[in-house]
């Protein structure tokens, strides 16, 4: 099963959430008290997947920087080898 692009579950997210919040009959204050709620239980969640998305994200780039590395050591190997069959074939 295809997975929703975020900006697709977003709004299918608010969707569901406005939907649920007028069918409730609940007055305005109970609604905002209770979404006050819920954000203050979900903050430190968020804080938390946002700081496991940084480090995967960081660990990422140093692969990606150690990968790059890796290669222009391996072209300069090559490319050292070239030149000194190159010298050999002169002298």
């Amino acid at each position: 099963m295809a997975r929703k692009p975020i900006t697709v579950a977003r709004r299918d997210y608010m969707a569901a959430v406005c939907e649920a919040t007028n069918k409730s009959g609940l007055p305005a204050f109970v609604v905002v008290d209770v979404l006050e709620k819920v954000l203050s239980e979900l903050r430190p969640a968020m804080d938390a997947e946002l700081k496991r998305d940084f480090a995967a994200y960081e660990a990422e780039k140093a692969k990606e920087t150690q990968e790059g590395g890796d290669s222009i050591a391996a072209l300069q190997s090559v490319t050292d080898n070239d030149n000194d069959n190159d010298k050999e074939s002169e002298g």
